[in-house]
């Protein structure tokens, strides 16, 4: 009994640790970032508001970020969104390797209605002195549209 009990919990112990996010995301972008190189996601809203004046561009919303110090297998990463700065120490350590950033307010139905940004960092490269931070935009609803700069592609 005890032997079934250890097999079944290293099962979920395995499941349970895989590397990438275990969700269906709507956007997946790799970023490959030197020292102090900024990364760019403009964020659109996609549904127009029924009360906005139709004139009026609507102007999208830029996420910016990049990272300034590698040591201690620790990256200090700097966040701007919304005109607003955050700081993050990303370690390479499972769940100390990540940032949330939620892009909207949660709609009505708070679960299926959250629209967020994992930033995970996925390495660094101590030869050639660079970062790669995958970037995963959870949209169920399609609420925005979002471009990457620089463009390179995520790649499995």
């Amino acid at each position: 009994m005890n032997k079934i009990f250890k097999i079944f919990f290293l099962f979920v112990v395995l499941l349970c640790a895989e590397d990438k996010p275990n969700t269906a995301w709507e956007y997946e972008h790799r970023f490959v970032l030197k020292k102090d190189e900024i990364a760019k996601i403009f964020i659109t809203e996609s549904d127009v508001d029924k009360n906005r004046d139709e004139t009026i561009p609507e102007k999208p919303y830029l996420l910016k970020f990049w990272w300034t110090l590698f040591s201690n297998k620790s990256l200090i990463t700097l966040v701007n969104y919304k005109d607003h700065p955050y700081q993050y120490v990303l370690q390479q350590k499972h769940k100390l390797d990540r940032i949330l950033v939620p892009l909207m307010p949660d709609g009505k139905n708070r679960f299926e209605e959250q629209v967020y940004l994992l930033l995970v960092l996925r390495g660094y490269d101590k030869n050639t002195k660079l970062a790669t931070i995958d970037a995963y935009i959870k949209d169920t609803k399609r609420r925005i549209l979002a471009k990457f700069e620089p463009e390179n592609k995520l790649q499995e």
